[in-house]
């Protein structure tokens, strides 16, 4: 529950370290969770469950759009991938689909990793619509 508090409010895995002294001062003596434990267990438990979870969802639907844009940090070029569709249940959602760092942002590089991303997941029949920043 503690991991999950962490995604939902966006907490660094860093700060971990000092909520769960905190935790453990306050109302836990034997509570552990800290930076690397939750990370894992976000990582090899939560991330995976969630992606199935948007992967059934992406399966029952006919038409979706999908977002990219790039961000530099550093060295690395960070490309996610946005998907954005109806569903009858909860209306539009927009998920993240793929999120990673390419060696580049040419156009070779952007549309091969957008394919290859549309390619696994059966999605390439599917796309109505495409939105790039500074396209």
């Amino acid at each position: 529950m503690f991991a999950f508090h962490t995604i939902v409010h966006n907490h660094s895995f860093r700060s971990m370290d000092c909520t769960t002294t905190l935790i453990k001062k306050l109302h836990e003596k034997k509570f552990s969770c800290a930076r690397t434990k939750c990370k894992s267990i976000i990582l090899n438990v939560l991330a995976p469950f969630a992606m199935d979870q948007i992967i059934d969802e992406l399966k029952a639907i006919n038409f979706a759009t999908i977002m990219i844009d790039t961000s530099n940090h550093k060295n690395l070029k960070i490309v996610p991938i946005l998907i954005r569709y109806f569903d009858p249940k909860t209306g539009v959602q927009i998920k993240v689909l793929e999120f990673t760092n390419l060696k580049g942002e040419t156009s070779d590089i952007l549309s091969s990793y957008i394919m290859d991303i549309l390619t696994k997941h059966k999605l390439s029949h599917k796309i109505i619509a495409f939105t790039g920043d500074n396209c």
